[in-house]
Parts: C-alpha cells; sequence; structure tokens
C-alpha cells in the first residue's frame, strides 16, 4: 500500500468516526429527552402494586440462587471440619427435640433496608424443612388465611381478589370508593419479602402481636408487614384509603389460631 493509500484509509476512518460520534450525541440527547418527559408524564409511571409483585418475583429468584451459593458454602465448610460439625449437630439436636421453646427462638426476623425497598426475611439455624411446611399449608375455611384469623371488615367491602396456594396465600376487599385492602400470607422458607419504602413519607418499626415488622405510609397507602418467628411466615397487609388507626387495629387482629 502506498503512502497515498494509506493516508486516504486513515482519513476515511477519521471521517466515520467523527460522523459516528455525532450520531452518538444526537441519540444520547434524544433518550435523555425521552426520558426526562416519561418523568413528568404520570401516565408512564408503574403502578406501585406492579412494581412491588415485580420486585417480589425478582426477590424469590436471588433467594433461590443465594440458597444454592449458601448450600455451597456449607459444603465446604462441612469438609473442614466434619467432627466439630457432627458435635454441634447432636448437641443442638439434643436439645431442639427436648425443649419446643428451643425451636421458636431458632427463627429471628432480619430487616435490610436499601434505597428501593426495605427487605424482611426469616433467618433459620437448626431447623428441618419438612417441619417447617407442618404449620404452613394453605386453609380454605372462610374465617382463616392460611390459619390465621380474618379480622371484621365492614360490609361495604367485597371480596375481588382470593388465592390459595402451598406456598403463599392472599385476599383483597375493595369497597365502592376504591379504598382496598390486601391481606398476605407468605411462608418464609427462603423467601425475601420486599416493603417499597423508597421515599416513602413515613417509615417506623413496629411490633404486632410480639413479633418485629414495618409500618410504611406512601402516596396514600399503608402497609404492615411482619414475621411470625413461631409459625415461619410473613404477613404483609396493605391499605388504600384507610386510615392509620383502623389500619393497625385490623393488622392487629390477624392472629395465627389452628394449624390448617
Amino acid at each position: 500500500m502506498t503512502r497515498r493509500e494509506k493516508l486516504h484509509e486513515n482519513y476515511e476512518d477519521a471521517l466515520f468516526a467523527l460522523l459516528m460520534d455525532e450520531v452518538a450525541e444526537q441519540e444520547g440527547m434524544r433518550l435523555l429527552e425521552e426520558n426526562e418527559r416519561l418523568r413528568q408524564d404520570p401516565e408512564a409511571a408503574i403502578p406501585d402494586k406492579v412494581n412491588n409483585r415485580c420486585l417480589k418475583t425478582i426477590n424469590r429468584a436471588f433467594a433461590k440462587r443465594r440458597h444454592h451459593k449458601i448450600m455451597y458454602t456449607m459444603y465446604r465448610v462441612f469438609n473442614r471440619a466434619a467432627v466439630i460439625a457432627v458435635i454441634v449437630m447432636i448437641l443442638v439436636g439434643t436439645a431442639y427435640a427436648a425443649f419446643p421453646e428451643v425451636r421458636i427462638r431458632t427463627l429471628n426476623l432480619m430487616i435490610e433496608v436499601s434505597d428501593v425497598a426495605s427487605s424482611l426475611s426469616l433467618t433459620r439455624e437448626n431447623i428441618q424443612s419438612s417441619e417447617l411446611n407442618d404449620e404452613t399449608s394453605i386453609s380454605n375455611d372462610e374465617e382463616t388465611l392460611s390459619g390465621y384469623r380474618l379480622p371484621k371488615i365492614s360490609d361495604e367491602f367485597l371480596v375481588i381478589d382470593e388465592v390459595h396456594r402451598s406456598s403463599c396465600s392472599w385476599i383483597t376487599y375493595k369497597n365502592n370508593l376504591g379504598d382496598e385492602i390486601t391481606i398476605s400470607i407468605y411462608a418464609a422458607n427462603g423467601l425475601i419479602l420486599n416493603v417499597d419504602t423508597e421515599d416513602a413519607q413515613h417509615v417506623e418499626n413496629i411490633q404486632v402481636h410480639g413479633y418485629d415488622g414495618l409500618l410504611v405510609e406512601k402516596n396514600g397507602c399503608l402497609t404492615i408487614a411482619w414475621g411470625d418467628t413461631d409459625q415461619n411466615n410473613l404477613i404483609e397487609v396493605e391499605f388504600t384509603g384507610i386510615d392509620r388507626a383502623v389500619a393497625l387495629n385490623c393488622a392487629e387482629s390477624i392472629e395465627f389460631v389452628t394449624a390448617p
């Protein structure tokens, strides 16, 4: 290749790079303008309910992945300290079988706060998954939901959605004014429950029936979530258009009464 041909080739490459740079800059400005337009358009906003359900679905997937990672780590630790692990398992297993209160204390509620949401999960130690499922099966009793007493709801509210599954169940009430109450019960085996606290007007640590939980007020909606460490369940009650005092009384009325 002659020197002239090489210079010509370099010129074409440089010209193409300049054109692409201009195109990228223009496209970036267009996307920024489009992003600002969408932020200002209330109709383009994702509904909080949809966003919360998406977060729950994503966190279920992450919980499964984290579970596999934890199991792999535990396997490596067991290989390095087999004798100590066996001794600990025997001692804890004996106490676990002999004293029911030990089983209750092995579950603890963990609350982790991020910029987007607060995550609730139940950590467990020395407790077998086969036993966890014994008290979290779903009941179809009209007066209970997963073995929990349903609160007394005003007759102006009608049931618009009700789901019963092996790992979760929920019921939604709505009146003619658009006010809603949704009660959800989740079996906490590896589940992380996300509560939307981003830009919330009020976030408060509370207790329901002696269990730790959260109360969140955001955009006219009030969410109360807590962990029932005795039954290994996470409970979430979402209120729209409901007074705080009424919401707290409703949450306090939800109490485990019988194993399904």
